[in-house]
């Protein structure tokens, strides 16, 4: 369950985690609800989840309260990485931060909307990280004209 913690990359599901590790350790529910931060009814619901089908299933975020809150969770290496590449002009929109945050930092984010507020939360929003020419540059090379 330790490594499981450290791979976390939903806030959601590593709350999961520790909640269940506090419960498996013999602490009560509403101790491992005030730990994850969560009511102790989501803690139960939780609880539910994984005695009915099992760690996988709880992890999926497949009950409905869960995937309609999900926060994408980014470590500060991740935006850090974005960051990066954005400034370098690899990431220009926030449907290819989507897709680098999937491809290269293993980071689900639920839709393009999530990773903008993900971005504007750590105020690294594109338009304030991409130097100007780059931008210029970017939308010549994304017009769809095939010209350079």
């Amino acid at each position: 369950m330790r490594e499981l913690l450290g791979k976390c990359k939903h806030l959601t599901s590593y709350k999961k985690l520790v909640a269940l590790r506090l419960l498996r350790g013999g602490q009560k529910v509403p101790y491992a609800a005030r730990i994850a931060g969560v009511n102790r009814r989501t803690v139960q619901r939780w609880m539910k989840i994984y005695m009915r089908s099992g760690l996988e299933e709880l992890l999926a975020g497949k009950d409905a309260k869960s995937s309609r809150y999900h926060e994408p969770y980014a470590s500060q290496e991740d935006l850090q990485a974005l960051g990066e590449a954005v400034v370098a002009g690899k990431v220009v929109t926030y449907k290819e931060a989507h897709v680098f945050l999937k491809a290269e930092r293993n980071v689900v984010c639920k839709d393009t909307a999530s990773v903008y507020r993900l971005m504007q939360k750590h105020n690294m929003l594109i338009k304030d990280l991409l130097p100007t020419k780059a931008k210029r540059k970017a939308r010549a090379g994304h017009s769809g004209d095939g010209s350079s």
